[in-house]
């Protein structure tokens, strides 16, 4: 080779080089990912025409690092720290041994991700989807307004980011010893420092700090199956309550362990405790009745009194079956929501006046009423029902007016609604509905199995519901907002 060609060939690959170099720089600085992951991405994702600015399928846009993070039609696509609940992994993933794999696989038609690609962007989102510089997403606002949704079939607890309202956070709330056991609520202190989760068939009750949501510690309350809790205005103790077994106890959250406890009688369910601090609200739900209980005199039923729906007293019925109790936020009235025996008998939410215990009205529902949460800016109570068929759908809200105490809408918010909250702020209910019975089928599966559930929202002003539907993991039941 003379001197001439070989002067040609060392110019080509210097700018062969030098364009790759510049290349390198243009994805990253486009994207702002770590320069491996971009070029997955550009090369899967982005270049077949699907997941860009333009065109984005599914709604998922995966030019850059911040549009990734707004996730698809079916809500989030990657959860930092948790490659077994990010389902963008499961759809170009074909390797049965790093984890889920769909039908649907991406990219379509187009060659699938190698062995390597896969371990890639399964590592990067095990390390916490980091952007090029090292950031992660959600990470370092201790103040951070979010939202909590216990996964009932998957031992977790869904954290969202209250601003998109999409999830950033799983949290694992159960252990090896603990695989027979199913979180049944997630609550939040009154003063927002920690969440809390009961299980049915566990023996603990277990805190997590909502600053960073780590774990904090646990109660031992017995091995039962533990439903609903409630907490004194100060956040110093808790009231936890098994059904149907019927045991109560109170819980010391300064020395974490049960200080008072008692058996009572009809399945007792839902509890809450009056805003005034003094007494405690428990429903009887194979009774007529709710218990009023002093909340120094848990184990002293002498003192106890019982709140009857009827002229008969204070019975067993199963024509009642009341489920939750909640206070107004003045605290003047209190709200029973009932959901009958099998979609039969007393269908309603009852409303007594707090000074009296008297009955004020009882609201008939077209459903059985199950969980309950308040608007105080709109003044309306809404009201979750997974029983009967409504619009095409298993399950309903209904909205009550407190100013007149009658029913004044209803809405179709997907299959088997129960948890719900009100976030006046935000102008949004959250629903989460389990539909366990698969009447919707959900974009994606999950690591757990099973059918996933989903959340959706109702606007506050129009009481209609927001063209956005989040694919949760299985079964989600209960709802908690973090203001």
């Amino acid at each position: 080779m003379n001197s001439r060609k070989i002067l040609f060939v060392a110019a080509l690959a210097v700018f062969v080089f030098a364009n790759s170099c510049k290349r390198d720089e243009i994805i990253i600085g486009q994207t702002d990912f770590p320069r491996d992951i971009a070029y997955i991405l550009q090369s899967k994702c982005i270049s077949g025409g699907c997941h860009n600015s333009t065109d984005r399928a599914g709604q998922l846009d995966v030019t850059s690092w911040n549009k990734l993070f707004e996730g698809s039609d079916a809500g989030a696509v990657v959860i930092p720290y948790r490659a077994d609940y990010s389902s963008l992994l499961y759809f170009v993933n074909t390797y049965p041994d790093l984890g889920i794999t769909t039908t649907n696989k991406m990219p379509k038609n187009g060659d699938a991700l190698t062995r390597d690609e896969v371990n890639k962007l399964k590592s990067w989102v095990s390390a916490g989807a980091p952007d090029s510089k090292g950031n992660i997403k959600f990470l370092g606002n201790p103040n951070r307004k979010k939202y909590y949704v216990v996964n009932q079939g998957c031992r977790v607890v869904t954290v969202f980011d209250a601003q998109t309202n999409l999830p950033m956070r799983y949290i694992d709330i159960a252990d090896a010893t603990e695989q027979n056991t199913s979180p049944h609520m997630v609550k939040l202190s009154p003063d927002g420092q920690y969440w809390y989760v009961c299980f049915i068939g566990g023996s603990y009750i277990k805190r997590f700090k909502t600053i960073d949501d780590s774990y904090a510690g646990k109660i031992f309350v017995g091995n039962a199956s533990w439903n609903t809790m409630t907490f004194t205005p100060d956040s110093k103790s808790l009231f936890a309550v098994e059904w149907p077994g019927g045991k109560a106890v109170k819980c010391d959250l300064t020395s974490m362990l049960v200080i008072d406890s008692v058996h009572l009688a009809d399945a007792p369910h839902g509890c809450c405790v009056s805003p005034d601090g003094i007494n405690l609200f428990i429903t009887a739900t194979g009774g007529n009745y709710l218990y009023k209980i002093n909340i120094d005199s848990l184990s002293k039923p002498a003192s106890y009194n019982q709140v009857a729906f009827d002229i008969s007293g204070p019975s067993p019925s199963n024509q009642y079956n009341p489920h939750e109790v909640i206070f107004s936020h003045d605290g003047t009235k209190y709200y029973v929501s009932c959901s009958g025996n099998n979609n039969a008998g007393d269908l309603s939410v009852k409303v007594f006046d707090s000074a009296t215990d008297n009955l004020i009205k009882s609201i008939p529902l077209n459903a059985g009423g199950y969980e309950m949460s308040i608007s105080v800016t709109k003044n309306l109570l809404f009201v979750t029902s997974y029983d009967g068929i409504y619009m095409g759908t298993q399950g309903r809200v209904a909205v009550i007016d407190l100013a007149t105490n009658t029913l004044h809408a209803e809405i179709a918010t997907g299959t088997q609604p129960h948890g719900i909250a009100v976030d006046d702020a935000a102008g949004l209910v959250y629903v989460a509905n389990r539909n366990v019975s698969n009447a919707t089928p959900p974009h994606h599966t999950s690591v757990c199995g099973g059918v996933n559930g989903n959340l959706v929202f109702i606007d506050l002003n129009s009481l209609t519901l927001l063209d956005k539907v989040i694919v949760l993991s299985r079964d989600p039941y209960s709802v908690n907002i973090r203001f």
